[in-house]
C-alpha cells in the first residue's frame, strides 16, 4: 500500500501551535499496544518505522499489505482514544493513511 506524505500541519494544543509531519504521527501510532501483541506485530512496527524514516512531503511510502492493515487498525481504533479536538486536526494525516492505494 502506497502512502503519499502530505504537507505538515500546524497543531493547536491548548494555544500552543506546533508544526507536525506524518512521520511524527506514525511514531505515536507505533506506541499503540497492538504493535506489541506478538512478535509478528513487533516486526511490523520495525518495518513501518523504517519505511517512514527520513520521509518528507511528497515522498511515497510503500508498506506491505499486512503492515498497512495493522497501522490502519491503530489509526481507526487506537487503544487510547483521540482527544476530539486533536483528532480533527490530524484528519489530513489519518486520510493519507486510510486512503492508501
Amino acid at each position: 500500500m502506497k502512502i503519499t506524505i502530505p504537507p505538515p500541519i500546524v497543531l493547536d494544543l491548548n494555544g500552543q501551535r506546533t508544526e507536525r509531519s506524518l512521520p511524527w504521527l506514525i511514531s505515536s501510532y507505533l506506541d499503540d499496544p497492538i504493535f506489541g501483541a506478538d512478535v509478528y506485530k513487533i516486526e511490523s512496527r520495525v518495518a513501518i518505522r523504517e519505511a517512514f524514516s527520513g520521509k518528507e512531503t511528497g515522498d511515497v511510502v510503500d508498506l506491505r499489505g499486512s503492515d498497512w492493515e495493522l497501522l490502519a487498525r491503530a489509526v481507526r481504533t487506537p487503544t487510547v482514544p483521540y482527544v476530539p479536538s486533536v483528532g480533527e486536526q490530524l484528519l489530513p494525516f489519518i486520510y493519507a493513511i486510510l486512503r492508501a492505494e
